[in-house]
């Protein structure tokens, strides 16, 4: 998944020349956590500056993004929002688009893209065609690895079983060759006793 995103985040701002790009991946957060969107693949980021990692549903823009499921453009940014580094200094971008990834109405993901110019709206309706098309591949990439640690867990468990089995066969030999013992000592006790009733008689 994160190869997946980080070959798509390039891809995708190249293609839109826009300047910064990253993939959030919708997570299950388990019986106690809420889901959340976690970074999954990025481009051009700047590494040194710390970037949110994850959000939570409604949180942010990227986590309104993914409440609301509709896309979010917006072209007058805060100063502070970020920063995008060139050799020739840092500017602040001047828009940013996020799209939904959503498939049979369930957020999958959010891709945001941040330019030092504006997104044309061919790029923009682009963009959103895309997210279809990733939302198919997010699923189908999610289900493989699902598959993947379900028979990594079922063949783990195959392994403790066949080991319990071989444990269990060896007590059953053991149990096996110490009756054959003891029906081996009885059977010379009762010889011998025979032989002291007869010897006595």
């Amino acid at each position: 998944l994160h190869d997946l995103s980080a070959l798509l985040m390039k891809e995708l701002v190249s293609y839109t020349e826009a300047d910064v790009g990253a993939l959030f991946i919708s997570m299950d957060g388990g019986d106690e956590v809420d889901p959340f969107l976690e970074i999954a693949g990025s481009f051009a980021f700047d590494r040194e500056k710390q970037i949110r990692r994850s959000f939570k549903f409604g949180e942010g823009l990227v986590g309104r993004c993914a409440l609301e499921k509709e896309l979010i453009y917006i072209t007058d940014l805060p100063s502070d929002y970020i920063k995008i580094r060139s050799g020739l200094g840092e500017d602040a971008p001047s828009s940013i688009l996020l799209v939904p990834v959503l498939l049979d109405n369930q957020v999958l993901g959010v891709m945001e893209l941040a330019s030092l110019g504006e997104l044309p709206s061919h790029q923009i309706d682009f963009i959103r065609q895309l997210s279809d098309a990733l939302a198919t591949t997010l699923a189908k990439a999610k289900a493989n690895l699902q598959n993947r640690q379900l028979f990594e867990q079922t063949k783990k468990q195959a392994e403790e079983l066949a080991s319990q089995e071989n444990v269990f066969k060896q007590n059953m030999e053991q149990l096996q060759q110490a009756h054959e013992r003891s029906i081996v000592k009885e059977a010379a006790l009762l010889k011998e006793i025979e032989t002291l009733r007869k010897g006595s008689s």
